[in-house]
């Protein structure tokens, strides 16, 4: 199962660095004029936010305190 998930993790991890390429190439005014790329551009946010939870999910260890939830949450924000 952990190898499940890490091969999991690292895909994804691949291709958030597709997406982040895929819109490089926009400037503000693409998005205002253009619907779908509106659309494409919030569910890469979606996929952004799932992957900072999933994250989390692989950093986290049985046992860890709260102290180690401040430090990486003080990291990311």
């Amino acid at each position: 199962m952990s190898i499940l998930v890490c091969i999991s993790y690292y895909f994804l991890s691949i291709v958030g660095f597709f997406i982040r390429y895929y819109f490089s190439g926009y400037i503000a005014t693409d998005y205002a004029n253009d619907k779908t790329l509106n659309r494409k551009r919030r569910w890469a946010i979606l996929f952004y936010c799932f992957m900072a939870l999933f994250s989390r999910f692989m950093i986290d260890k049985p046992g860890e305190g709260i102290f180690s939830h401040i430090i990486f949450y003080g990291g990311i924000f």
